[in-house]
Order: C-alpha cells, then structure tokens, then sequence
C-alpha cells in the first residue's frame, strides 16, 4: 500500500461554506446597521461643539436654590402627558446649552424605546439628555439580583427566618440592603461547606444552582454595592 499525497482525504477549505455564509451574515447585518443610523437613528443628535461648564470644586452646592420653572398639569406616567412635556421642554430649551432631564426608571426606558423607534418619530432635541439617578440605577440592579435568586436563595433563606411571613416579589431598596448585608455577614461562615457542596455534588441541576449562589455572594452582591 501506497500513500499518495496527490489525493488528500480531506477539502482544502472544510469551513468554506459556514465562512460565506457567515460572512454573508455579516455584510447584511452592517448593511442594515448603515441604513438604520443614516434614516432612523437619533445616536449623533449630541451636538458635540457645546462647551460644558466646569463648576468650582471649592463652593460647596445644595438645592437651597432651586426654584421649579413650572408645574405641569399633564401626568408624565402617561404617554400623552409625557408626549406634551417633551415638546414643552424642547420650546423652552436654552440655545447652545445642554438640557438634562432626571426621570425615573419608567420613564427612562419609554422615552429611548420612542427615541429608537422609526414607527412613532417622537420630537426630539440635539440637546436634550434624558438619565437616571445614581440611585436608580443601584435599585434597579438589587431588584434583579433578588428576583433571580428567589427560588433557590432569598425564599428559602427569608422563609426559615419569618416562618409566618410573606415575601415580596419586589420589595423596597432597603429591605434589600437589609438582606444582602444580613447574608454576607454570615456567608464566612457558610463559605468552606458551600464550596465542599459544590466539589461534591453530583447532580448538575443541584451543582448550578450551588455555583449560583456563590457568584451572589462573590461577585453580584459586593459588585452592586461598590459600583
């Protein structure tokens, strides 16, 4: 028996296929993104030649001056309200200056889900910054730290400790903290048996959910505290 290299066993290019379909993949994909930005988008609205003031670090700053320019009749929850309020800000807006608009979570995501959206063309400014609080956003990520550790972790936990008592699906920020500082508190003292479990589970179902609670406490829990 011979070996000829003249008739290899393999193709020359094994992966040509996948790579033009990724590439066609790809190219439409940037296509799309191109079409988008240039007819819909309203990413490069910023202005970006405004100047932003610089505030002197060596006054000190409070609320003792602010003074509201109007109460509104509309009710910003709802679409109209908030629809009216938007065109009121954009008529009132200072020429060459920034306007930031503090909302809360609700309100935050409708304006960028119309803002995105090429269906409903709400108006908008090449000024206007619609943001969340620093406290927002910390609510926001220990409401979601709670709710996907519920069933395996805060249930059971909250359930031993109130035997009588309900748990929210939502509770208050700081019931949260109340609970997240409770357990990291007394997770030293659980940390080598839980690590022991893990090692020594043979169930990949009861392994997950083990490796689960141990990113909580090693990374969800002290990343959303000292973010």
């Amino acid at each position: 028996m011979t070996f000829n290299q003249k008739k290899p066993t393999f193709p020359k290019n094994p992966f040509q296929k996948t790579k033009n379909i990724m590439e066609d993949t790809l190219n439409n994909s940037i296509s799309k993104l191109k079409n988008y930005l240039n007819n819909y988008s309203y990413c490069d609205l910023i202005d970006p030649h405004y100047s932003i003031p610089i505030y002197d670090h060596t006054r000190s700053y409070s609320l003792c001056g602010f003074n509201p320019i109007k109460f509104y009749n509309e009710n910003i929850s709802s679409d109209n309200g908030l629809y009216q309020i938007l065109l009121d800000l954009i008529d009132k807006r200072v020429s060459n200056c920034y306007q930031t608009v503090l909302v809360d979570v609700g309100i935050f995501w409708r304006y960028y889900k119309w803002i995105y959206n090429p269906n409903i063309r709400i108006p908008s400014s090449n000024a206007i910054s619609v943001i969340l609080g620093f406290w927002h956003t910390y609510k926001e990520l220990c409401q979601i730290i709670f709710k996907n550790g519920i069933q395996f972790l805060f249930g059971p936990v909250l359930g031993q400790l109130f035997k009588n008592g309900s748990i929210l699906l939502k509770p208050k920020l700081g019931i949260l903290e109340t609970i997240f500082n409770w357990l990291m508190l007394s997770y030293s003292k659980v940390k080598e048996k839980l690590e022991k479990y893990i090692r020594k589970s043979d169930n990949e179902s009861i392994r997950m959910i083990l490796k689960n609670i141990r990113f909580i406490f090693t990374i969800a829990i002290p990343f959303v505290s000292f973010f």
